[in-house]
């Protein structure tokens, strides 16, 4: 570089983030030496070959709580994971793309980048965008519509043949779902037999 006053300059190139191997690390991501891409950094020491994607196959029907990585747009519903250990944590490396396979100095990085597999990633693994606060909220009204209605349930006189039964059906079916009780009807004045949803939904709660 030559100034126009003072003359010739040295040129100082401007400091770049490097990983804990002296590599420099780019926003848009650092690729490392795989059986599909020999053209990438070295792979350091221990490092595993990066799974295949149709390994990584998921049910985006699972509502469970608390909800899977694929169910979360933090990170990118499963193609962003967060590095907490291993050869690439301890280069400094903190998020990883299961698509285009780049490691990431930064998590931020990796949220914010453009992937260019990411929509073929998504087609083979089956993660699928959507609205799983909603989808839950709908499975809850249709566990409650399933519910057999009072007025449909069979009557007893006394609470000794609603035992009875309750027995008969626990001996035909023994694993059931949520404890089966019999219980007194006001409305009409006799003996039921049914689930307790209360006490499941009480019992699993303070399970969890």
């Amino acid at each position: 570089m030559i100034d126009q006053k003072n003359g010739p300059v040295e040129f100082t190139p401007a400091d770049m983030p490097r990983d804990n191997a002296g590599n420099i690390a780019y926003e848009h991501g650092n690729f490392f030496q795989s059986k599909e891409h020999s053209d990438g950094l070295p792979r350091p020491a221990y490092a595993r070959e990066p799974r295949s994607w149709p390994s990584m196959i998921v049910d985006p029907d699972i509502l469970s709580r608390p909800a899977p990585n694929w169910q979360h747009p933090n990170s990118r519903y499963g193609l962003i994971l967060r590095v907490h250990a291993g050869p690439f944590f301890d280069l400094g490396y903190q998020g990883h793309c299961h698509a285009c396979r780049g490691y990431f100095l930064n998590y931020e990085w990796a949220q914010d980048h453009k992937c260019h597999e990411e929509q073929a990633f998504r087609d083979i693994t089956r993660r699928e965008i959507r609205d799983y606060p909603a989808l839950r909220k709908v499975q809850k009204q249709l566990a409650a519509t399933k519910r057999k209605k009072c007025n449909k349930k069979k009557r007893y006189g006394t609470k000794i043949e609603a035992e009875a039964h309750c027995e008969r059906m626990l001996a035909r079916v023994p694993l059931q779902l949520t404890p089966m009780e019999p219980y007194f009807c006001y409305r009409h004045q006799a003996w039921h037999v049914g689930h307790n949803w209360l006490r499941y939904n009480t019992e699993r709660g303070q399970r969890w």
